[in-house]
């Protein structure tokens, strides 16, 4: 590349370029890389090659947000592809180096006629006569992508900042999760910063008419936090779709929605995607993405509050037609509930939900699906898709989150799912496992009675492929880490530690640093609940000192040990 780039007779191309991009980015070469997308702009733009630096820039960004470089990729995006009110002037400072001289100590990259030679400038036409490459949703799309992604890291770090004591005692200094107010957030958190530049860039694409899609949507729906915000964004970004929401940004919704605890909302969604999608919003994955809205529980609640969905949904609709949640008529009643939702009836299919817990929701949803029951949606009747692993995942995750033993009614899930065929996952054995709660007694009794054996029996076999092959331990040992969340729940480190052993000696699996954080997970979860076990003895934190050292061993497949010397001790 860098031979290429020293021959003043060659112009590299978007493929040389696309490759070069992550190595100058690791070398510090970036004023390089500035020089080379402006030679590649400049070369196109003079034989009017639109569509060449449309799909270019396309690549170009792709490749920077994939590793991790959005605000990279923003830079450039803005610098090339904006409007020209809207671009951004760019001045590179390239130091002497002996890979490449710059002709200037200081370049000024400016997208117009005068950054050609005096050469160049005579054999190619000026700007003005030709037609500049447009930003398209397609770009805007990777950005916000990224934008998703790195949002996602960022609250995930900020999150783990409050449990800083393995021991499950929580950072005094809250953060406030809810804020997306400047004045209320004194010292902006990562991913708070994240999201507001995806909404500035939402501006951008608003304000110069590029159209919105599915995609779009699906990316924008990570950032709000309350229900309010979430229709705010939906209501704002639906008039400028370049067509009907798909399956996925619907479902994109529903998770949104039931991120925030709004299940109820979720619920109207769902509705309104099978009505709107006909058998595409049909599918196992659609019905799936409710059950995981029912599945989640925000920080404090038991479980024990209930679906409002028929006010949910009159709330809802009036906020997408009307832009007021809070409309009454003029005489101070309400008239919006039967004019917004004339098919609210006993067989409508969100009734079924009306004024269940989100247990009882999610098992009224299984039990339909299970029995293959037609259901009325909207107009229309509808036979729901038989449920898998995944259903009966989701469905025992909501049990486990009511935060009460359910020993009985996760052995009567298990039983049904095995009658059914449904595969013994161990992501949904593992979740069965915590719906025992802290009956550690209970728990092993089942794994001895059937589930261990589910768990077992699922693995692949000799001549399965070999991703399979290299997998190979992988569903056991998430039904383990059940096990694991259930000693945490019960404070029994002394019961984890002889799992630990059990898992190596009888299984031939190792237990894993996601092995240890199940345990203590469910021994946070035991602190929050109550302070009957803040006082232990000496013993337990040796037994979980122990438990450390054994998922924590030293292992060939860790990337992060991949430098570490091995020194073997002969006694």
């Amino acid at each position: 590349i860098d031979e290429l780039i020293s021959d003043p007779t060659l112009q590299p191309d978007r493929y040389t370029i696309n490759l070069a991009l992550i190595p100058f980015l690791h070398a510090q070469r970036r004023d390089e890389i500035w020089h080379l997308l402006e030679k590649f702009y400049h070369s196109n733009m003079s034989s009017n090659n639109v569509k060449i630096i449309t799909s270019g820039f396309e690549a170009f960004l792709n490749t920077l947000v994939k590793h991790g470089e959005v605000d990279f990729a923003r830079e450039i995006f803005e610098s090339f592809l904006l409007p020209e009110p809207m671009r951004k002037i760019r001045v590179i400072e390239s130091k002497p180096k002996q890979r490449m001289q710059l002709s200037n100590e200081v370049k000024v990259m400016k997208l117009e006629a005068t950054s050609y030679s005096t050469k160049d400038q005579q054999q190619q036409p000026p700007y003005g006569a030709l037609k500049r490459p447009s930003p398209s949703t397609r770009h805007f799309n990777i950005l916000l992508g990224g934008y998703s992604k790195s949002y996602q890291s960022a609250l995930l770090r900020s999150k783990n900042a409050i449990f800083q004591d393995v021991n499950g005692t929580s950072n005094k200094n809250t953060l406030n999760f809810e804020s997306r107010d400047d004045e209320a957030v004194s010292k902006p958190i990562d991913h708070l910063v994240e999201a507001r530049k995806a909404y500035k860039l939402l501006d951008i694409m608003l304000e110069i008419g590029v159209p919105l899609d599915g995609f779009s949507l699906s990316s924008l729906m990570s950032f709000p936090s309350t229900t309010e915000q979430i229709t705010a964004l939906w209501k704002r970004i639906e008039p400028e779709l370049n067509t009907d929401l798909n399956p996925a940004a619907y479902r994109s919704i529903i998770t949104a929605y039931g991120r925030v605890g709004d299940a109820s909302s979720a619920s109207v969604v769902f509705e309104e995607m099978v009505r709107v999608c006909g058998n595409r919003g049909r599918s196992i994955e659609c019905w799936n993405v409710l059950l995981g809205a029912l599945a989640y529980r925000r920080d404090g609640e038991d479980g024990s509050e209930v679906l409002d969905v028929e006010n949910a949904a009159a709330s809802q609709m009036v906020k997408l037609t009307t832009g007021d949640s809070t409309y009454v008529n003029s005489d101070g009643t309400s008239n919006h509930k039967i004019a917004a939702f004339d098919n609210f009836t006993t067989d409508n299919f969100i009734s079924l939900l009306h004024r269940k817990t989100f247990t009882e929701a999610s098992i009224v949803i299984l039990e339909t699906m299970r029995n293959g029951t037609s259901i009325q949606l909207g107009t229309k009747l509808m036979q729901p898709p038989k449920p898998n692993s995944q259903t009966y995942c989701l469905v025992a995750t909501t049990i486990a989150n009511s935060l009460k033993q359910n020993s009985e009614l996760a052995l009567q899930l298990f039983q049904e799912a095995m009658d059914q065929g449904v595969t013994a996952d161990g992501r949904f054995l593992n979740a069965l496992l915590r719906c025992f709660g802290d009956d550690i007694n209970g728990a092993l009794a089942a794994w001895k009675g059937g589930i261990g054996a589910a768990a077992a029996k699922f693995e692949p076999k000799p001549n399965d492929n070999k991703q399979q092959i290299i997998n190979r331990g992988a569903n056991l040992l998430a039904a383990y880490n059940g096990l694991m969340h259930v000693c945490g729940r019960a404070i029994r480190p002394d019961v984890a530690l002889r799992l630990a052993y059990a898992m190596q000696k009888t299984a031939g699996i190792e237990p894993t640093e996601t092995t240890l954080n199940c345990y203590f997970a469910g021994k946070r979860l035991a602190l929050s609940m109550t302070d009957e076990f803040r006082n232990f003895s000496f013993s337990m934190n040796q037994y979980e000192s122990l438990l450390s050292v054994e998922c924590t061993k030293y292992s060939s497949k860790d990337k992060r040990r991949a430098g570490d010397k091995k020194i073997r001790i002969i006694l």
